[in-house]
């Protein structure tokens, strides 16, 4: 559970926790899934809101969910919804049309990040308190399998035709395969050099990891700086590409194309790799840059002269053309031309707020034009009691780089947002 201390968040919660492309026609029946669904850790629920219409988007329902959830998932048809309690140590299914709970499930100990199988048959569970995945069943809302043997697991990916998951161990060395027909681990993929028997640092090995168009999987991995890359097709090691000091993932589009970004949180900077070649063709800074209010194009202040250690998140917007890093430290966005590789303007997400705040996993639309940003305050997690000022929600509009909507306090603590079929990640 990335840079979190439970019992800070235990005591918190004891103490209160002009492109029309970017539209498209809409009817009753699948309005259901034009929504964000965004996860509230210290008011423990889940605000849904509705994104027929970005700029007018509505509040459809909060809903309670299991203790800190920690992330939302979609079913692949869109039907349910799923909460991570990680302090419940339960995942809440929710009927997404009907936005009513089915259930709290059980799950193991502190359930973090999930993943929606693309046969629509399993939502994958990271239970990083006992090092086993969950799978959940679609269709029966029952715990189908469990898979013990992970080194804190910490996110999950599917081959395209669910045949396997790969699973990330943050506290180790490896990717784990998940046979899919039989629930059990067909083998692991391993950093050069390392085993099991080799003790990373905390959270130093592979946070997340994601699959290409292609069938290539690429993981970041923090102690060594590297990205390692694997073929799906054959489940076998490709190789290892170095990137920045300390890279907490790489981010690979959902939408296709070919580049992919890698936030280097030790070095303060972004890596893009080019997936034709397998090889880094630019590496972006990150400090000392104007950050600006977007509405009226005015330094309102600036990042740090060292960078921006904490880039957590990266979105792939504006139909292929641009992608979005979170400056979590300085709730901020910074825009990247990837026709150019280059870094461009870096925009506030807190203007008319006391506190500048964190930017936290956000979540792209399907069409790519709008991202829904999470903002929270800084002292939250660092400092018991400390109730900050910052809970805010931003729906982000990349053709015209201006927010078109603002929530602020729909919930405490918004902690990351998912939209069906968009990109969705988590810490």
């Amino acid at each position: 559970m990335n840079r979190i201390n439970l019992a800070v968040v235990a005591a918190l919660l004891l103490g209160g926790c002009n492109d029309d492309r970017s539209s498209s026609p809409v009817t009753e029946s699948d309005s259901f899934k034009k929504r964000a669904y965004v996860v509230n850790a210290l008011s423990s629920d889940m605000t849904v809101i509705d994104l027929t219409d970005p700029a007018n988007a509505t509040v459809l329902a909060t809903l309670p969910t299991a203790s800190t959830p920690h992330m939302a998932a979609v079913s692949k048809d869109g039907k349910k919804v799923y909460a991570s309690g990680t302090l419940g140590d339960a995942v809440s299914i929710f009927d997404a049309k009907a936005l009513t709970l089915i259930k709290h499930q059980p799950v193991g100990a502190e359930p973090t990040h999930m993943t929606a199988s693309p046969d629509n048959k399993h939502v994958a569970v990271c239970n990083e308190g006992t090092n086993s995945v969950t799978f959940i069943g679609v269709a029966s809302d029952q715990i189908e399998a469990v898979v013990p043997g992970m080194l804190t697991p910490h996110w999950v990916a599917f081959r395209p035709d669910s045949k396997y998951a790969y699973v990330a161990n943050i506290n180790g060395h490896r990717i784990t395969i998940i046979n899919m027909a039989t629930f059990t681990v067909a083998g692991h993929v391993f950093l050069a050099g390392m085993s099991d028997a080799v003790i990373p640092s905390p959270e130093g090995g592979f946070a997340e990891c994601f699959i290409d168009s292609m069938g290539v999987l690429y993981s970041a991995h923090g102690d060594s700086g590297k990205v390692m890359t694997v073929n799906t097709v054959t489940n076998t090691k490709i190789g290892e590409i170095t990137v920045g000091t300390d890279p907490w993932v790489a981010y690979v589009s959902p939408f296709g194309g070919e580049k992919i970004l890698v936030a280097n949180q030790g070095s303060a900077n972004i890596s893009i790799i080019d997936g034709n070649s397998q090889t880094v063709v630019a590496t972006l800074g990150s400090g000392s840059l104007p950050v600006k209010d977007p509405e009226t194009g005015a330094t309102v202040r600036t990042t740090g002269a060292g960078g921006e250690l904490e880039v957590f998140g990266i979105n792939f917007a504006h139909f292929g053309q641009r992608a979005y890093a979170g400056f979590r430290t300085n709730g901020a966005i910074q825009k990247i031309n990837l026709l150019t590789n280059t870094a461009e303007d870096v925009y506030s997400l807190t203007e008319g707020l006391p506190a500048s705040g964190f930017t936290q996993p956000a979540a792209t639309t399907p069409d790519q034009r709008y991202i829904v940003f999470c903002v929270t305050s800084k002292a939250d997690w660092e400092e018991p009691g400390a109730a900050g000022p910052v809970n805010r929600i931003v729906i982000w509009d990349s053709v015209t780089d201006k927010p078109v909507k603002i929530f602020d306090n729909l919930g405490t603590f918004p902690w990351s947002a998912t939209i069906h079929d968009g990109q969705d990640y988590c810490h």
